[in-house]
Protein backbone atom coordinates (compact mmCIF):
# COMPACT_ATOMS: atom_id res chain seq x y z
CA UNK A 1 0.00 0.00 0.00
CA UNK A 2 1.10 3.21 -1.24
CA UNK A 3 1.07 6.72 0.48
CA UNK A 4 -1.66 7.55 -2.48
CA UNK A 5 -3.80 4.91 -1.35
CA UNK A 6 -3.25 5.53 2.35
CA UNK A 7 -4.59 9.19 1.77
CA UNK A 8 -7.52 7.69 -0.70
CA UNK A 9 -6.17 9.51 -3.75
CA UNK A 10 -7.75 6.64 -6.29
CA UNK A 11 -10.58 6.91 -4.93
CA UNK A 12 -11.47 10.25 -4.73
CA UNK A 13 -13.48 11.87 -7.16
CA UNK A 14 -11.67 15.46 -6.57
CA UNK A 15 -8.81 14.04 -8.37
CA UNK A 16 -9.12 14.16 -12.22
CA UNK A 17 -7.33 14.44 -15.06
CA UNK A 18 -8.74 17.84 -15.57
CA UNK A 19 -9.50 20.11 -13.91
CA UNK A 20 -13.26 19.86 -12.14
CA UNK A 21 -15.45 23.14 -11.20
CA UNK A 22 -16.98 23.57 -8.03
CA UNK A 23 -19.95 25.29 -7.82
CA UNK A 24 -18.72 28.36 -6.10
CA UNK A 25 -15.98 28.89 -8.54
CA UNK A 26 -12.63 27.22 -7.01
CA UNK A 27 -10.77 24.50 -9.21
CA UNK A 28 -9.90 20.95 -7.34
CA UNK A 29 -6.55 19.78 -7.48
CA UNK A 30 -5.35 17.18 -10.32
CA UNK A 31 -3.99 13.86 -10.10
CA UNK A 32 -0.84 15.12 -11.20
CA UNK A 33 -0.44 18.04 -8.71
CA UNK A 34 -1.78 15.89 -5.82
CA UNK A 35 1.37 13.46 -6.94
CA UNK A 36 3.68 16.57 -7.14
CA UNK A 37 2.84 17.95 -3.94
CA UNK A 38 3.10 14.19 -2.54
CA UNK A 39 6.29 13.79 -3.88
CA UNK A 40 7.73 17.72 -2.09
CA UNK A 41 6.03 16.53 1.15
CA UNK A 42 8.24 13.24 0.77
CA UNK A 43 11.21 15.10 0.14
CA UNK A 44 10.96 17.48 3.27
CA UNK A 45 10.48 14.44 4.86
CA UNK A 46 13.72 12.86 3.94
CA UNK A 47 15.04 15.60 4.89
CA UNK A 48 14.11 15.94 8.08
CA UNK A 49 15.27 11.88 8.62
CA UNK A 50 18.45 12.73 7.42
CA UNK A 51 18.50 16.35 9.65
CA UNK A 52 17.96 13.53 12.72
CA UNK A 53 20.09 11.22 11.55
CA UNK A 54 23.22 13.50 11.69
CA UNK A 55 21.73 15.18 14.86
CA UNK A 56 21.38 11.44 16.71
CA UNK A 57 25.23 11.17 15.02
CA UNK A 58 26.18 14.38 16.93
CA UNK A 59 24.77 13.37 20.33
CA UNK A 60 26.64 9.96 19.98
CA UNK A 61 29.70 12.13 19.08
CA UNK A 62 29.01 14.29 22.34
CA UNK A 63 28.31 11.23 24.41
CA UNK A 64 31.60 9.98 23.30
CA UNK A 65 33.69 13.18 24.23
CA UNK A 66 31.47 13.89 27.40
CA UNK A 67 32.65 10.18 28.58
CA UNK A 68 36.98 10.89 27.32
CA UNK A 69 36.38 14.40 29.46
CA UNK A 70 34.60 12.47 32.39
CA UNK A 71 37.66 9.57 32.51
CA UNK A 72 40.00 12.68 32.43
CA UNK A 73 38.44 13.92 35.35
CA UNK A 74 38.64 10.92 37.00
CA UNK A 75 41.97 10.50 36.35
CA UNK A 76 42.74 14.11 38.03
CA UNK A 77 40.89 14.02 40.74
CA UNK A 78 43.22 10.68 41.26
CA UNK A 79 46.30 12.21 40.73
CA UNK A 80 44.86 15.46 42.90
CA UNK A 81 44.25 13.41 45.63
CA UNK A 82 47.56 11.68 45.73
CA UNK A 83 49.59 15.21 45.31
CA UNK A 84 47.26 16.10 48.26
CA UNK A 85 48.33 12.52 50.55
CA UNK A 86 52.10 13.51 49.36
CA UNK A 87 51.63 17.17 50.62
CA UNK A 88 50.36 16.41 53.75
CA UNK A 89 53.35 13.54 54.60
CA UNK A 90 55.72 16.21 53.64
CA UNK A 91 54.23 18.76 55.94
CA UNK A 92 54.43 16.79 59.25
CA UNK A 93 57.80 15.81 57.98
CA UNK A 94 58.47 19.29 57.79
CA UNK A 95 56.92 19.95 61.29
CA UNK A 96 59.14 17.16 62.44
CA UNK A 97 62.44 18.55 61.37
CA UNK A 98 61.41 21.73 62.94
CA UNK A 99 61.09 20.80 66.08
CA UNK A 100 64.24 18.64 66.26
CA UNK A 101 66.06 21.73 65.36
CA UNK A 102 64.41 23.54 67.85
CA UNK A 103 65.16 21.46 70.46
CA UNK A 104 68.56 21.11 69.16
CA UNK A 105 68.18 24.88 69.41
CA UNK A 106 67.74 24.75 73.15
CA UNK A 107 70.48 21.78 73.11
CA UNK A 108 73.02 23.84 72.45
CA UNK A 109 71.72 26.98 74.40
CA UNK A 110 71.95 25.11 77.01
CA UNK A 111 75.17 23.37 76.36
CA UNK A 112 76.91 26.90 75.90
CA UNK A 113 75.26 28.44 79.18
CA UNK A 114 77.16 25.53 80.88
CA UNK A 115 80.60 26.52 79.39
CA UNK A 116 79.59 29.99 80.05
CA UNK A 117 78.90 29.09 83.98
CA UNK A 118 81.94 27.09 83.92
CA UNK A 119 84.02 29.51 82.48
CA UNK A 120 82.79 32.18 85.03
CA UNK A 121 83.26 29.60 87.67
CA UNK A 122 87.17 28.78 86.73
CA UNK A 123 87.93 33.03 87.03
CA UNK A 124 86.71 33.44 89.94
Amino acid sequence: MDRRDLLGASSNPAFSSSYSQYDDGQQLMTEQDFEAELAGQDQIVDQIGQTARQLRQYGEQIGTVLDDHNEMLEDLHEGMDQANLKLERENQHIEHVRRQAKAAGYCCTIFLLIVAIILVATLL
